[in-house]
């Protein structure tokens, strides 16, 4: 129901300390913070644990419309409201492993299995030199659109066109994005984008370069497509690659302008920033402060698996990782607030998500180390 969960979901205390800490001032300040007292009282929300997983859905008594576009009179407060919990920080923050981690990766994945290689690990690292299959083009997205709720006068290239923009503001293109569990994408006045086995082409990529790997003539050239596959499977391991999308890229359609669909993105830049540097921090040392490990130790292993279908594999790192998405969103956004320096942050935030990376990184270790392998049997 909508791209800005924060605004239902956070306590009443982590919504005061992020007003607090905005930039907002005078009538801006109090229409802003209004209106989402206001919101939050129309849709209470209540979280609902089941084993380890732990939801959040509407409460009784919560508004039975559940469309949060306000009146004219509203609009401006409710993107000031939003821009609160966006923040600030680096234009060069992404939510990608940092530079160089997808190569480290892959040496470390290589290590424990067929033995380290230059050519697969110097491919495994930046998909726009992939060519024309790894640039998420727009005319391949439309196929995982159902357009039964969306309403006005739009195409669904249109639609996939603001999917699209929302996806590359963290992850370079929707090729390199996957979220098995994406049904809906609030869009605003105009309903919802409706998908009926997830979001993302992943999987989809990164198995063309795996069947092309294991059918090529030359090994050379059959190193080189192993590495472009494997930066999907490392992708899928990222929390933030496999869940939140649209959240992380704050997206927010307005309506339809002369027919093309308004949008705009409020992106969450200081959480990514935070957020990288607790991987940096972790991966071959470790940040003393919270924690004696390393992420490197939780990929490294003996054990791996025989890779029938490289899709199905990367959608197994995707049910894995995304489990997690929403709760390193959520901790992040609950304990920490734009105005803190990463340093700063609590430490109990910090473990939460250490702990959430390792088991994603125990998995990518085994399956990597499968595709590895299973190269090898073909050459």
């Amino acid at each position: 129901m909508t791209n800005h969960p924060e605004l239902l979901t956070l306590s009443e205390d982590a919504i005061e300390r992020h007003f607090q800490q905005a930039d907002l001032e005078g009538r801006a300040y109090r229409d802003a913070r209004k209106y989402v007292s206001k919101l939050r009282k129309a849709y209470p929300v209540e979280r609902v644990e089941n084993g380890n997983e732990v939801s959040v859905r509407l409460a009784d008594g919560a508004k039975e419309k559940k469309r949060l576009t306000p009146n004219e009179a509203k609009k401006q407060a409710r993107r000031n409201a939003i821009d609160v919990f966006a923040g600030s920080g680096t234009d060069t923050v992404e939510a990608q492993w940092d530079m160089n981690h997808h190569t480290e990766i892959t040496d470390s994945i290589l290590e424990d299995s067929i033995g380290t290689d230059y050519t697969i690990e110097t491919h495994s690292d930046d998909p726009d030199e992939f060519g024309d299959v790894a640039r998420g083009e727009v005319d391949d997205i439309t196929g995982q659109i159902s357009m039964s709720s969306i309403t006005g006068e739009v195409t669904k290239y249109a639609v996939a066109e603001v999917l699209k923009a929302g996806l590359d503001v963290y992850h370079s293109n929707w090729a390199q994005y996957h979220d098995r569990d994406a049904t809906t994408i609030d869009f605003g006045p105009l309903g919802e984008a409706s998908f009926g086995d997830g979001l993302g082409r992943a999987p989809r990529t990164g198995d063309e370069f795996f069947t092309q790997a294991i059918n090529e003539d030359s090994r050379y050239d059959g190193e080189k497509k192993l590495g472009w596959s494997l930066h999907y499977l490392q992708d899928c391991a990222q929390p933030l690659h496999t869940g939140m999308g649209a959240e992380q890229a704050g997206l927010d359609v307005r309506g339809v302008t002369n027919g093309d669909i308004d949008f705009a993105t409020f992106p969450k830049k200081w959480l990514h920033y935070g957020y990288e540097h607790i991987v940096n921090n972790n991966w071959k040392s470790s940040d003393a402060s919270f924690v004696d490990d390393n992420l490197q130790n939780h990929l490294s292993d003996s054990s791996s698996p025989r890779i029938y279908s490289a899709a199905q594999a990367i959608r197994d790192m995707a049910d894995v990782s995304g489990q997690y998405s929403y709760n390193i969103y959520d901790t992040i956004y609950s304990n920490q607030s734009k105005s803190e320096d990463y340093w700063n942050w609590d430490d109990s935030t910090k473990r939460t998500v250490y702990e959430n990376l390792a088991n994603c990184f125990s998995t990518l270790g085994y399956l990597g180390r499968g595709f590895a392998e299973e190269f090898e049997r073909d050459f």
